[in-house]
């Protein structure tokens, strides 16, 4: 799990957080499943989003390979940063 913050903001948006979970599976054959979520927050919350993906991967001939589904959403919903 990753959290980035910023006091400035994105954008100069202001204080923000993007919190990052990832997890990345090995599978048989060299495929790795790898899924993520991710979202932000704000002082303002009707900047907050979340963000999602899934997607497989492989090295083949040395190249990697990884297509992947990924969503983003606009959640005003989300709670706001907390300043500390």
């Amino acid at each position: 799990m990753h959290l980035f913050q910023t006091k400035d903001g994105f954008f100069g948006d202001g204080p923000a957080w993007y919190h990052d979970v990832s997890i990345e599976i090995p599978l048989s054959h060299g495929f790795t499943l790898a899924g993520h979520y991710g979202w932000n927050r704000f002082d303002d919350s009707a900047g907050n989003h979340e963000d999602y993906k899934v997607g497989i991967s492989k090295e083949y001939l040395g190249l990697g390979l990884a297509p992947s589904w990924v969503h983003r959403l606009r959640r005003s919903g989300l709670p706001g940063a907390v300043r500390v």
